[in-house]
C-alpha cells in the first residue's frame, strides 16, 4: 500500500471517527462561549471518545477535521442572573457527575452575586445530593464536600450570619484537618467567632500544626474567648521555635506573651517577657534594624499602661491609654479588657478618646472589619475568588499514587538525607508521586511512618510552606530541644488517621 492511499484512509478514517464524536454529543447552537463556559468558565467535560479521535486525527496530520475544543476561561463566566440562566440551560442537559456538582456550585455563587442568598444555600446542599453515589466516596468527602460548607458560608457572611458562617468553618476543618489549603481557607471563617470553646480549640490544634505560622492567630482567638493565658502560651510556643533558628532574640513573642500573662494576672512572668521584648528591641534597634521596631514599642507601652494601673497609678495609666489615636497591634480583646479595667472607678472627665464608650466596642468593630475583608476579597477580581471554592476534584487514585513510596520500608525516597543546619529540620518533596492536595497527605503521613521506623513519637512541619508538595519536617520526641509541644503531630494518631486515605501497597506490586 503507497503512503498516498495509507493516507488517505487515515484521513477518512479520522473524520469519520470525528463525525461519529459530534454525533454522539452535538456542540451547543449558536456562536460565542457555550452555556458550561458562560456558567463557571470551565469549558464541557472530554469524553474518552472525542479524545480518541483527536488523537487519530492529530496522528494522520487532519486536525481540521476536528473542532479545538473550548478552553477555560473564567473572563467568559456570567454574573448574577445571567450566571444562573447559563447554569440552568446546561444543567437541563449535563449527565456528567462531576461536572453538574460543578455547575451546580458555581449557580450557588451566581445566587449569591443576585443576593438570593437561601437560594444559594438551597444549591450548596443540592451540590452534596444531586450525585449520591459520588458523593458516597471518600474523595469527594476531601474535596467537593468542603466546597459545599464554604458556599454556603459565604453566603450565610453576606447574610450577616456570622457565628453560624464561623461553625461551618470549623465543620470545614473538622472534615479535612490534614489539608493545607482547607485549613486555610477555613480560618478567615472561624475567625469571626465570638467564642473558643471546645470546637474552635480543636480546629486552631490542628490549624497550628499544619501551618504553625498560625499560632498568633490562634492566640487572638483564645484573647476573644478571654484565654489571655492560653495566648501568652502561643507566643510563648513560637518564641521558642523562632529560637531554635535564629541566633537573634526574637522581640514579637515576648511583647505579646507579657500582655497576655499580665491580664491573665500572672505578674511576674509578664514582667520577665517584657524585659526581653525590650532587650530584644534595643538589640534590633542597635544593629539598625527598623522593620517591627514601632510595632514591638506599641506592644510594650501598651504592657506599661497595665503596669502604671496595678502600680496603682490609675491616672496616667488612663491618660496613656486614652490620649493615643489607636492601639492596632494588641488584640481588640486586649484592648477592651484593659479599657473595662481602666473605666472602673474613673471620673466621668478621665473617659475620654479611646477609653470613652463601651469596651465592647473593640471587638465589634474588628468582627465587622473582618466581614468587611471577606466580603471585599468575594467581589474583587469579578468575584474569581469566590469559585476558588469550588474544590478541584480528587480520585482515590490520586492518593494511591502516593503508596508506594509513602510505606516504602527502606531509605526514605521523599527525605533529604541530611537536615538543613539552619533550620535543623529535613526537606520532604513528594512531587515524584504528583501534586495538589494528596501531596499535604502524602507528606504528613510519610513524615509520620519515618518518626515510628527511628523510634520517635512525634514530628513537626517547620513554618512557611510554601508548596503543597514540599516543605521541611523536624522528627523527634516530646521534651526533646527544639520539639515545640502545640505544633507537634503525634505519629501513631497521624498513621491511625491517614492509613485508609493512603493506604499501604497491596502485597506483590
Amino acid at each position: 500500500m503507497g503512503f498516498s492511499r495509507l493516507f488517505g484512509l487515515l484521513c477518512v478514517g479520522a473524520s469519520l471517527f470525528a463525525v461519529s464524536a459530534a454525533q454522539a454529543k452535538a456542540p451547543e447552537p449558536g456562536p460565542g462561549p457555550s452555556a458550561h463556559l458562560r456558567c463557571d468558565g470551565k469549558p464541557d467535560n472530554i469524553t474518552a471518545g472525542e479524545t480518541a479521535a483527536r488523537l487519530i486525527a492529530i496522528t494522520a496530520v487532519v486536525g481540521l477535521f476536528l473542532p479545538q475544543h473550548e478552553q477555560a476561561d473564567p473572563s467568559k463566566r456570567l454574573s448574577g442572573a445571567e450566571g444562573i440562566a447559563a447554569c440552568n440551560d446546561v444543567l437541563g442537559r449535563e449527565s456528567n457527575p462531576t461536572r453538574r456538582v460543578q455547575l451546580i456550585l458555581a449557580r450557588a455563587i451566581h445566587h449569591i452575586e443576585a443576593g438570593e442568598y437561601d437560594a444559594a444555600i438551597a444549591d450548596a446542599r443540592l451540590a452534596e445530593t444531586d450525585q449520591p453515589a459520588l458523593a458516597a466516596t471518600p474523595a469527594f468527602k476531601l474535596s467537593f464536600h468542603l466546597s459545599v460548607l464554604e458556599v454556603q458560608a459565604m453566603a450565610l457572611v453576606a447574610m450577616g450570619k456570622t457565628q453560624e458562617a464561623a461553625m461551618l468553618g470549623v465543620e470545614m476543618g473538622e472534615a479535612a484537618p490534614y489539608d493545607l489549603v482547607n485549613m486555610l481557607r477555613a480560618a478567615p471563617l472561624v475567625d469571626l467567632s465570638t467564642d473558643y470553646g471546645p470546637r474552635e480549640g480543636r480546629f486552631y490544634d490542628a490549624l497550628v500544626r499544619i501551618y504553625p505560622t498560625e499560632l498568633a492567630k490562634r492566640a487572638a482567638a483564645r484573647e476573644r474567648g478571654g484565654d489571655f493565658r492560653g495566648s501568652a502560651e502561643d507566643f510563648e510556643a513560637w518564641t521558642a521555635l523562632v529560637a531554635t533558628v535564629l541566633d537573634d532574640p526574637e522581640a514579637f513573642g515576648p511583647a505579646h506573651a507579657a500582655i497576655g500573662r499580665a491580664l491573665a494576672g500572672d505578674a511576674e512572668q509578664a514582667e520577665a517577657h517584657a524585659k526581653a521584648a525590650q532587650a530584644a528591641l534595643q538589640a534590633m534597634i542597635a544593629s539598625g534594624k527598623s522593620d517591627g521596631t514601632a510595632d514591638i514599642s506599641e506592644l510594650l507601652d501598651f504592657y506599661r499602661v497595665w503596669s502604671l494601673a496595678k502600680a496603682g497609678k490609675l491616672g496616667e495609666a488612663r491618660l496613656l491609654f486614652a490620649s493615643r489615636a489607636a492601639w492596632t497591634k494588641p488584640s481588640p480583646a486586649a484592648v477592651g479588657t484593659l479599657a473595662r479595667l481602666l473605666q472602673q472607678g474613673a471620673k466621668p472627665e478621665e473617659l475620654s478618646g479611646l477609653l470613652a464608650g463601651d469596651p465592647a466596642r473593640f471587638k465589634a468593630e474588628q468582627l465587622a472589619a473582618r466581614v468587611r475583608a471577606l466580603t471585599d476579597v468575594a467581589k474583587s477580581d469579578k468575584g474569581a475568588k469566590r469559585y476558588q471554592a469550588i474544590r478541584a476534584p480528587i480520585s482515590s487514585g490520586q492518593f494511591t499514587a502516593f503508596s508506594d513510596n509513602v510505606w516504602h520500608g527502606g531509605a526514605s525516597k521523599y527525605l533529604a538525607k541530611q537536615d538543613e543546619p539552619k533550620l535543623k529540620a529535613r526537606l520532604i518533596d513528594v512531587l515524584r508521586n504528583g501534586d495538589g492536595i494528596p501531596a499535604e497527605y502524602a507528606i504528613i503521613l510519610h513524615s509520620a511512618l519515618v518518626a515510628k521506623a527511628q523510634g520517635k513519637k512525634t514530628f513537626m512541619l517547620m513554618p512557611l510552606q510554601k508548596y503543597i508538595y514540599r516543605t521541611y519536617v523536624r522528627i523527634g520526641d516530646p521534651g526533646e530541644a527544639g520539639v515545640i509541644g502545640p505544633l507537634s503531630y503525634d505519629a501513631d494518631r497521624v498513621v491511625a488517621d491517614l492509613s485508609p486515605i493512603i493506604p499501604p501497597p497491596a502485597k506483590g506490586r
